[in-house]
């Protein structure tokens, strides 16, 4: 089996999800984008089914600062120049349990 395509990524304040779409593709990963404006989420939807990327994306309209993951239920977190927003240390504080 293959590991990488096991991976559960949660992208968090992914905009129009640039990186979550990268994410998916690359690493044949199952990724979670996570953004607080569901116009940005159905953009990347628009995107993600036209690039062939549906079936590895869900889209989570969520705050940053109240997440719905259980503990340890991802492999990795990305947040590429969003996390500021709550800020660094805050960030991974809030964010290490899962």
């Amino acid at each position: 089996m293959n590991r990488a395509s096991d991976l559960k990524i949660a992208d968090i304040g992914c905009g129009t999800g640039a990186a979550t779409r990268v994410l998916a593709r690359e690493l044949d990963a199952h990724v979670t984008a996570v953004d607080f404006l569901p116009e940005l989420l159905a953009q990347l939807e628009d995107a993600a089914g036209r690039a062939g990327l549906a079936d590895r994306i869900t889209t989570l309209c969520a705050s940053m600062e109240s997440l719905p993951f259980a503990e340890s239920e991802l492999d990795a977190i990305w947040s590429e120049g969003a996390i500021y927003n709550m800020g660094f240390a805050a960030g991974i504080t809030a964010w290490r349990r899962y």
